[in-house]
């Protein structure tokens, strides 16, 4: 007598389970509060939404430099943060950053 085989269906997020196993950060939907929070650990319940946190964006912008002692302006040729800038040789002028260019880029 052969016993009839239940067909498994694949997990509701079996996708998003496998990148977890394989390091992913896991994010979890707080429907109350409206926003994604980080879930170290997730129970994978089925009513839930889940998502692989997405990669962190760093603000940078162009800037406005005068060298100190001339009146020269310059624009810098590249996007710099604000970390950058003040770490860079630009640091012994003076610098501000141009709020029209700002520009976000991928970690």
């Amino acid at each position: 007598m052969f016993r009839k085989r239940k067909i498994m269906s694949k997990h509701v997020h079996a996708d998003l389970i496998k990148a977890w196993a394989d390091g992913a950060e896991i994010e979890a939907w707080d429907k109350n509060a409206l926003h994604w929070y980080h879930w170290e650990n997730p129970r994978w319940m089925a009513n839930i939404k889940y998502r692989i946190k997405p990669a962190e964006k760093i603000v940078r912008w162009l800037w406005a430099w005068q060298p100190l002692g001339t009146n020269w302006n310059f624009i810098t040729d590249r996007y710099y943060t604000e970390t950058e800038i003040a770490n860079s040789s630009m640091s012994d002028g003076e610098c501000k950053k141009l709020e029209w260019s700002r520009e976000e880029f991928e970690e």
